[in-house]
């Protein structure tokens, strides 16, 4: 594979454009759908004067659509910009359609299942704290449409995280398919001051493609474990290294150029 020159900022800053951008898709998606469940949520609440959680069955089936639409969207895109970054031709269609078919099918079903559980547990939390208010029926029936689970903040903080991971996801599935000699990856962290310390540390990290990055993360209590990550936006780092993360990993060749 050819050579080639990489600005390691200016590549940085192309995916994080692309991550805020597609992120609000989804985003916009995601908010539509919690304002439809939070009206079926009070309005079940209101007619059974109890809550059988009859709603999640159409909220989970409609949030698999949009997640499943949205990481092709996002797996495809993030995919062929890499392509084009090392303008290459060795990497078809059909290798994009099976990393997308593989993120869909490990992921989507179980972050709905969290998503929904977490939003059962909320709900179910209001309600008893309402009974023992005293609050009426119709009181609660409200709390439960306003609850934090359907909040405009949440759908964002499930965008940006859904996105940046599968992001991630595409990158170093794709690299894997561009014909390295040796294949080399390094993290890039925002620098600001939303940046966790731990990442801002991780910035310029370099490894091989197939080694882990160590992550010290913080714990509950102080210290420190170590969490590793194939990739920025692993979720096997964990709510603390992934959800609001704006870190991207580069990939390249060990001959290229890094500036």
């Amino acid at each position: 594979m050819a050579k080639i020159k990489i600005n390691r900022r200016k590549d940085y800053k192309e995916q994080l454009k692309l991550y805020l951008n597609l992120s609000k898709s989804l985003n916009a998606k995601v908010k539509k759908l919690f304002k439809k469940t939070a009206r079926k949520a009070e309005q079940e609440y209101l007619k059974f004067n109890d809550m059988y959680y009859f709603f999640l069955e159409d909220f989970s089936d409609d949030f698999y659509k949009i997640l499943s639409n949205h990481y092709r969207s996002v797996i495809t895109t993030t995919s062929k910009r890499l392509i084009k970054q090392r303008e290459t031709k060795q990497t078809e269609d059909e290798d994009i359609d099976i990393i997308v078919a593989t993120y869909i099918q490990e992921v989507t079903a179980n972050k709905v299942a969290d998503i929904s559980q977490t939003t059962r547990k909320q709900i179910k939390q209001a309600i008893k704290v309402g009974i023992a208010d005293g609050l009426s029926i119709p009181e609660i029936s409200k709390k439960i449409r306003r609850n934090r689970s359907f909040a405009p903040y949440r759908a964002t903080m499930i965008a940006r995280t859904e996105t940046h991971s599968a992001m991630n996801y595409a990158n170093h599935e794709i690299s894997g398919k561009l014909g390295f000699a040796k294949p080399v990856k390094s993290w890039g962290s925002a620098l600001d001051l939303r940046t966790r310390a731990w990442h801002r540390g991780m910035n310029g990290t370099t490894v091989s493609r197939d080694e882990m990055f160590k992550v010290m993360t913080p714990i509950a209590g102080g210290g420190f474990i170590e969490k590793r990550m194939s990739y920025t936006g692993d979720m096997n780092g964990g709510a603390l290294n992934v959800i609001n993360c704006r870190c991207f990993t580069l990939y390249y060749d060990s001959e290229d150029e890094i500036i």
